[in-house]
């Protein structure tokens, strides 16, 4: 540690700015750990679905006809934090609950 011989009036300027880089520099670490949790792990490929919260309903395939109103998510658990990927034709997954899946061709609902 490096101690400086000033006044009381340098060494609050010096302080305050000191002070100023830090929460600057914490603040933009903390936003860069935001985004990169926000925005990781979620992937689907080949006409798969995947999202990183609760979905209420996911469908499918072709020709499917749907008359009944998609149920509501229940949020009740907390979202993953970690990955959520669906892979393959059909592929659901989600890091929270889910209300209703339909896959495949020709389906009522």
């Amino acid at each position: 540690m490096v101690v400086f011989a000033v006044d009381l009036a340098t060494a609050d300027q010096v302080a305050s700015l000191v002070g100023s880089v830090v929460g600057l520099a914490g603040l933009l670490l903390s936003l860069r750990a935001l985004l990169q949790s926000v925005h990781a792990g979620v992937e689907a490929v080949d006409n798969a679905v995947a999202a990183g919260s609760h979905i209420g309903r996911v469908v499918t395939g072709n020709n499917n006809s749907l008359t009944a109103r998609a149920p509501a998510p229940s949020p009740s658990a907390p979202s993953s934090s970690g990955a959520v990927k669906a892979s393959g034709k059909g592929s659901v997954a989600a890091g929270g609950d889910i209300g209703e899946i339909i896959t495949g061709d020709g389906n009522t609902a």
